[in-house]
């Protein structure tokens, strides 16, 4: 099999918790939390802070409060990723540390140390490694304290970036996000997709370049007959905002999302819109024809559909 498409994975062992605390306990650690989280935010205002600081400083503020004992986490060997956050903990204002707290920052004095070396409690390493390669300029990240729209995700995606939304407003922290999220599983959730998007990703070209064809067909309309119909727009903004995969396998998702909803109208996408939007070659056209069909070749059209949104990411 060509190595430009995907093998087969294993299901991952668990998905990272939605609601790490009820609405009630939201409610209770909100005003303390704010306090700690509108200095840090003044201080990234002010420049004090680079976003890679302030994201760092947010997640410690936070599981901190959360869990005032044992926050930090068990001791990790092997360093996670290089960085640039050499300031020293105890020189941020933000903490006041205590004795079992500091007896930690010997042994770990700076952001970066800490980050790298200690296993945050309740805390997935893909956090750690964004924040880290965040401060050493190896990922891309737009720091938001706002939800943005599915179409400003979509358009930082195609520029090879990714946005991570932090709340510090108490009116934020004291309710869950969009009724699904609190708002530290909201942040952690941004971080670990930016990791998707970044880490040892030899598909990323791929990504991008689907994403800038799925760009061009909604900036030059020819999704609109889709959005008349129930469910449309709802599965187009997951595939465009919160999947990260192979160039492949969102081709196939976009396909099964546009038979589906109007199998018609589908059928003209692919075998005449596409093909004459991206100048597609014959083997291209073929692929984007028989894609989620009996008839498609993984080696062939799998490659050819891969290759292609490669080109069209570079």
């Amino acid at each position: 099999m060509n190595s430009s498409i995907p093998a087969k994975q294993k299901l991952r062992a668990g998905k990272f918790k939605k609601i790490l605390l009820d609405t009630e306990g939201l409610i209770a650690e909100a005003p303390q939390l704010h306090t700690t989280l509108s200095a840090l935010h003044r201080d990234y205002q002010n420049l004090i802070l680079t976003s890679a600081e302030y994201a760092a400083l947010w997640l410690v503020a936070y599981l901190r409060t959360r869990h005032p004992y044992g926050w930090w986490g068990a001791h990790r060997r092997d360093a996670v990723y290089s960085h640039k956050l050499t300031k020293l903990l105890t020189d941020y204002p933000y903490f006041n540390w205590n004795e079992e707290e500091n007896k930690l920052l010997s042994r770990y004095p700076t952001l970066g140390e800490l980050l790298n070396h200690r296993a945050f409690r309740a805390t997935p390493l893909p956090v750690h490694r964004a924040l880290l390669a965040w401060s050493s300029g190896d990922y891309d990240l737009i720091l938001m304290d706002r939800i943005p729209s599915v179409q400003e995700v979509l358009e930082q995606q195609i520029q090879g970036k990714r946005c991570v939304t932090l709340f510090h407003q108490l009116s934020r922290l004291s309710q869950l996000v969009l009724g699904e999220r609190d708002p530290l599983s909201f942040g952690m959730h941004d971080l670990i997709h930016a990791d998707h998007f970044f880490h040892a990703n030899g598909d990323q070209s791929g990504q991008i370049g689907f994403y800038r064809i799925i760009h061009q067909l909604l900036r030059q309309n020819y999704l609109k007959d889709f959005f008349q119909l129930p469910g449309f727009e709802g599965r187009l903004e997951y595939l465009m905002a919160d999947m990260n995969s192979h160039p492949l396998h969102l081709w196939k998702c976009f396909r099964a999302i546009c038979d589906i909803t109007f199998k018609d109208e589908s059928l003209r996408l692919f075998h005449q819109h596409l093909p004459q939007i991206l100048e597609a070659n014959d083997l291209v056209r073929n692929s984007l024809e028989l894609l989620n069909s009996d008839h498609f070749i993984l080696d062939s059209h799998g490659v050819a559909l891969t290759e292609m949104c490669q080109q069209q990411g570079q």
